[in-house]
């Protein structure tokens, strides 16, 4: 018979969850002390993490998302080159996470900051502390024309949003066999760097074809930005990489504004001089726009970006409100997978230290856990290669050179890592499986 010391007996995690059970049927049912709005690719993380590096239980969470099933959204990119299939990007959401976390299957239509309260189609619930985690959803709209021709099976107009939208362009991938293709990215698109990866993949699938449809084949990368990636260092790297391709690239921030699939014609605003540009095509890849979900546009600032602050991903009006993930991103810094879980962590640090501080009578902490926005670019250049684009803003911007170690471990234990590990609030990203150590803030 094993003996229990009264040091185990009494230990805090113990006491934590005798109390919470306890008390479990006394607690309102339209109350929770936190609300996770978001329960995919960057919900499922902070839901987590959260019980394992702060004093809230997962009994006391409670997460809010409309579907079933969660997606390793970070590679929609590759699905029209037949790199993942479904089956390995896709779960059902009850299967992923090792703990019975408390999740309700419906849509959060508005939130309440004042009052503390959300609502959904059917309910109102009230919180104590709220982490955002929605993601962000394509604005087709901004682009007259797009949606229709998207919507459209036979036009050849395609994005890769969502995962249905990314097998319409494996089918358009697989028909082409010469023209001219245009590959379009929006700086505020939900992935910014989507459009070179599909322009780099797709030049490399013709080849593969032969001399003959590569020579037929006219491929333009197209932004709205005045450089091709946000750093220069690396923008002239790529430039260099889309040349050895011969991937056009003007070097002009066009903007789309006007798709008309039928025509095959796409209307562009060149921003520098505001006049029109009317480029034809026989394929065109769009990366359109992103923007907050309705319900979180009452938190954003002036520009359009939830109003937090950059290094806590604290909210700047509410102390209690927290997000990660691309719903949290700015003009300065780029979401990617590498990013995301930095952000869990620091997202659960600070929630613990706003706990803290709020039960010592302060309004918020004297010091947050740091949140350095360091991120790494896994950029596809072909042959079984990847350039990691690291992006640090505390020192100077590096990346390595295309390799096929990196191109690997990308697609094959990367995902595995986030279904079996992050899900599970086993993996901490950079210390790996050790509980991180936060920098602090002064």
């Amino acid at each position: 018979m094993h003996k229990i010391s009264s040091k185990t007996l009494f230990s805090p995690v113990l006491i934590r969850r005798f109390v919470t059970n306890k008390n479990l049927g006394f607690n309102d049912p339209n109350h929770t002390r936190l609300v996770i709005i978001g329960a995919g690719y960057s919900g499922l993380q902070a839901a987590a993490h959260i019980p394992r590096l702060t004093t809230i239980g997962k009994y006391h969470m409670k997460a809010f998302d409309k579907s079933t099933f969660v997606h390793y959204t970070p590679f929609y990119d590759v699905v029209p080159f037949d790199l993942k299939t479904q089956e390995e990007l896709e779960k059902p959401t009850l299967s992923v996470i090792n703990e019975t976390i408390n999740i309700e299957f419906s849509a959060v239509e508005s939130i309440k900051p004042d009052q503390n309260k959300i609502s959904t189609i059917n309910k109102e619930y009230t919180y104590d502390y709220l982490v955002l985690a929605t993601g962000l959803n394509p604005n087709f709209e901004k682009i007259k024309g797009l949606e229709e021709s998207l919507n459209d099976r036979e036009c050849p107009v395609i994005t890769t949003v969502q995962f249905a939208d990314a097998l319409k362009a494996k089918r358009e991938f697989e028909f082409f066999h010469s023209g001219k293709v245009l590959f379009y990215n929006s700086g505020r698109a939900k992935v910014p760097y989507s459009g070179l990866n599909l322009a780099i993949l797709f030049e490399e699938l013709i080849r593969k074809r032969g001399t003959g449809f590569r020579n037929m084949t006219d491929i333009s990368y197209i932004t709205d930005q005045p450089i091709i990636f946000p750093h220069i260092k690396h923008s002239l790297k790529i430039q260099e990489i889309l040349r050895n391709k011969n991937i056009n690239h003007e070097g002009t921030s066009l903007e789309l504004i006007e798709v008309d699939g039928k025509a095959r014609k796409a209307t562009f605003l060149n921003k520098e001089t505001n006049e029109k540009v009317i480029k034809e095509f026989d394929l065109l890849y769009v990366n359109p726009e992103s923007e907050l979900p309705h319900a979180l546009k009452g938190l954003a600032d002036s520009h359009g970006y939830l109003d937090i602050n950059l290094n806590t991903l604290a909210h700047n009006k509410y102390n209690n409100i927290f997000a990660l993930g691309h719903c949290a991103r700015t003009k300065d810094f780029i979401t990617t997978p590498k990013a995301i879980t930095q952000q869990s962590v620091t997202v659960a640090g600070n929630l613990e230290l706003t706990i803290q501080a709020l039960s010592k009578g302060n309004k918020r902490p004297e010091r947050y856990a740091k949140y350095s926005g360091y991120t790494v670019v896994p950029l596809f250049v072909g042959n079984q290669k990847i350039l990691r684009i690291e992006l640090d803003p505390t020192q100077l911007d590096t990346f390595l050179e295309p390799s096929s170690v990196d191109y690997y471990k990308e697609l094959y234990v990367e995902p595995n890592i986030y279904f079996k590990l992050l899900t599970q609030g086993a993996w901490f990203g950079e210390s790996g499986f050790k509980k991180p150590r936060f920098p602090l803030t002064s």
